[in-house]
């Protein structure tokens, strides 16, 4: 089974819902580049990726049987990683 698309379309979902004002509008390159760099990091699935300033917020990602709240900044570079429940 194919993970990426089910991820970009649960990602552009989740920017047409997303109402803070700290969001933004990313192209699909962009979402694209995110999510492989969560999967390069070792993560298999997400339940919302969100473009924000300065970079990306990725809610419910699933990296080694735990779930986490991860944050991008615009080079796709992972800057924090917060264990969910914690």
């Amino acid at each position: 089974m194919k993970l990426l698309p089910l991820l970009i379309v649960l990602a552009t979902v989740s920017l047409a819902a997303g109402a803070q004002a700290r969001d933004r509008s990313a192209p699909f390159e962009e979402l694209a580049k995110a999510i492989d760099a969560l999967k390069a990091a070792g993560c298999t699935a997400l339940q919302s990726l969100d473009a924000e300033e300065p970079g990306f917020e990725a809610e419910g990602v699933i990296c080694g049987g735990a779930t986490y709240s991860i944050k991008l900044d615009r080079d796709f570079n992972i800057v924090s990683k917060r264990k969910d429940g914690s």
